[in-house]
């Protein structure tokens, strides 16, 4: 896996509040920062867990993190983002 692998890993996933909205909101983010904690040397194919926290949501903004862990538990990287919503 290159870096870009893991960046595009690391942002697929469509922020954290979304779900929170009955209908589709659009959204885009603000800040987007990322924290290499573990070495990676893994496959696309391997599996990952991802975990997303929202840690404050109103009037528009999100503030969130993510962490990605390998197969073995061992912490990857951390995300952390601010997102606008438009509702």
């Amino acid at each position: 896996m290159t870096l870009p692998d893991l960046i595009v890993l690391m942002d697929i996933w469509p922020p954290g509040v979304l779900p929170m909205f009955k209908q589709v909101a659009p959204a885009s983010s603000l800040t987007w920062h990322i924290t290499y904690v573990h070495p990676f040397r893994h496959q696309l194919c391997d599996w990952f867990k991802y975990k997303v926290v929202t840690e404050y949501a109103g009037e528009g903004y999100s503030t969130e993190y993510a962490h990605l862990w390998d197969q073995n538990d061992h912490l990857i990287a951390i995300l952390r983002q601010t997102v606008t919503v438009f509702t």
